[in-house]
């Protein structure tokens, strides 16, 4: 048994799929429905009185540790470097970089308003459980724009 479908039924289930991708896309823009990049609800046993330890301390380990210990958890990071945050590295006047043995201290003026992201310095918008802890945790953001197709660029040479 043969099931041929003709161009224009091919066409319609192609728009009728699309229209419904967009509209997932869309429910998900405007927080209707979780997005594809949300991660799922853990039911966790609250006030367990456990004891978990968390190697590394970047992003990830962060709203791990911060997730168990709201549930109740005991949470130890430990981190191998001289600082946490993994990735995430914000330098700031006073601010100590050791790699590998090759000790520098960021020596410019004290000013809060001085620093240089040295490490994720953006978060796509589709991040949404990253934004969703900047917001918990009342992280002042930064617009960054990536790309505009309203941006100039002259060259006189």
């Amino acid at each position: 048994m043969t099931n041929s479908v003709s161009r224009r039924e091919f066409l319609n289930l192609l728009g009728a799929y699309g229209g419904t991708s967009a509209v997932l896309q869309a429910g998900a823009a405007l927080g209707f429905m979780p997005s594809s990049s949300q991660a799922a609800e853990i039911a966790l046993q609250a006030n367990s009185g456990k004891k978990v330890a968390i190697l590394g301390t970047g992003i990830s380990a962060l709203t791990t540790a911060w997730e168990l210990t709201k549930a109740g958890y005991d949470c130890t990071l430990l981190e191998a470097s001289h600082r946490p945050g993994g990735r995430m590295f914000t330098v700031r006047s006073g601010t100590v970089i050791d790699e590998i043995g090759n000790y520098q201290r960021c020596e410019w003026d004290n000013d809060p308003h001085l620093y240089f992201n040295a490490g994720a310095a953006r978060i796509p918008s589709i991040h949404s459980n990253v934004l969703k802890y900047c917001k918990e945790l009342e992280v002042e953001l930064q617009v960054f724009v990536n790309e505009s197709k309203t941006a100039w660029v002259q060259d006189d040479a």
